[in-house]
This record gives C-alpha cells, sequence and structure tokens, in this order.
C-alpha cells in the first residue's frame, strides 16, 4: 500500500491518500481544507478515490468532503455517533470565522470491528472516543491512523463538543497503545511517531504529568 499525505489550511491538518498499487484505488481519511490541493494529488498520480473516511466530524477534517464527493462520487463513511456534529459544518465554521456549508449526507456509517477495502487492501475500525463522540481509528498490521487522539509528544483537546477526558485516556490506554510497541501512528496533525515512543517520551502518558491536568486539554490540538 501506499501513502500519501498532505497538509492544508489553517489548522493545518493532514489529509490521507491510502493506495492500492496494483489498482489505484484509493481510500481518502479526512479531506481538510483545500480541495484543489487534493484534486491535484488525485490526477497526478492518476488515483481512483473509492471511499472517503472521515475520522471525526471537526470541520479541519471534513471542510472538502462535499467537493471531494462531488469529484469522486465516493461514499462518506462516518461512526453515527458523529453524525450531529457532522451536520453542523457551517454552525462549527462560525465559530471561527468561516462561512461553509453543510455536507452532503453520509453514506456509510462505520462501526467499531468493520474494516473497509480498497483494491487488495483492507483496514480495520476501532472506536476510539473522547475526542469526539464518534472518533474512529482506521489501522493495518503495523499502521495506525489516528486522527485526533494522539500526537507525538500530545494529545488532543476535549474542550469542543462531545469531548471528554476520561473517556480520551481510556481510549488511548485500552485501545490505541495495546496494538503493540511496533506499531506507527499517523494523526491528524504533525508528525508521525510509534506506540513505543510515545509511551515512553509523551508527558501526557508516560506519568509525568498525569490526570490532574485534564482540565488543561484545551491547550492542544
Amino acid at each position: 500500500m501506499k501513502v500519501l499525505r498532505i497538509t492544508t489550511g489553517s489548522f493545518q491538518a493532514h489529509t490521507y491518500f491510502l493506495v492500492c498499487e496494483r489498482t489505484l484505488e484509493t481510500l481518502v481519511i479526512d479531506p481538510g481544507e483545500e480541495f484543489e490541493e487534493m484534486k491535484g494529488i488525485i490526477e497526478q498520480e492518476k488515483l481512483v478515490v473509492t471511499k472517503i473516511v472521515i475520522s471525526h466530524a471537526h470541520l479541519d477534517h471534513y471542510w472538502s468532503v462535499a467537493k471531494l464527493k462531488e469529484y469522486t462520487n465516493a461514499p462518506i463513511h462516518l461512526h453515527p455517533a458523529d453524525e450531529v456534529l457532522y451536520r453542523e459544518l457551517a454552525e462549527q465554521g462560525s465559530w471561527f470565522g468561516f462561512e461553509l456549508e453543510d455536507p452532503p449526507p453520509v453514506d456509510i456509517h462505520i462501526n467499531d470491528g468493520d474494516e473497509v477495502t480498497f483494491g487488495d487492501e483492507k483496514l480495520r475500525v476501532r472506536h476510539v472516543p473522547g475526542h469526539s463522540p464518534g472518533h474512529v481509528m482506521l489501522y493495518t498490521d503495523t499502521d495506525a491512523w489516528v486522527g485526533d487522539c494522539v500526537f507525538a509528544s500530545s494529545i488532543g483537546r476535549v474542550d469542543l463538543p462531545g469531548g471528554d477526558g476520561q473517556t480520551l485516556m481510556d481510549s488511548i490506554y485500552k485501545r490505541i497503545m495495546p496494538l503493540g510497541e511496533h506499531y506507527r501512528l499517523h494523526p491528524g496533525h504533525g508528525p508521525s511517531t510509534t506506540v513505543e515512543r510515545e509511551l515512553s517520551a509523551n508527558p501526557y502518558l508516560s506519568g509525568r504529568i498525569g490526570a490532574s491536568l485534564l482540565d488543561a486539554f484545551g491547550t492542544f490540538q
């Protein structure tokens, strides 16, 4: 599987293109702010986008979903617990001074334990709530796309609607870290990392800061 990544917009959020190298069928994770850049990658690489997956329904992760859907006709996948947030894209934009239109309907609800296929490739779905109620990660045997749950040396914020600090910590400790130390983690912002690195060096997971700072989560990405 070939993986392409672009970083766009005001929030510097990542959009990932996961490509079956035999068929060029492509799954797009989190279509962010700058559709023309996405379109350029699709045309340059001759990608056949067959699935759009939104890890969680915060505006920086599905800003261009309507344009990408119109351009590719690929079905939109989202966990049902984020459906309410998803329908409020225009309202979310207004919080930051952006005028956005509401997105098209979700085509397919994905849930914990589902599998998503494209070409010869297969990803598994794991529900990892806390940053948002319906946050999911997608993973293979070696790599996980973890959205805004955990970053290199940081973790996701929980001061947005639907966020919950204890739920996020449970997701990280019980549903992400147990993947195994060898796993590469690809977040929604910032550099990729590994489970091993975050268990040893992430101050929010290694015990150097502790649960007393849950109230400060709003300062993170």
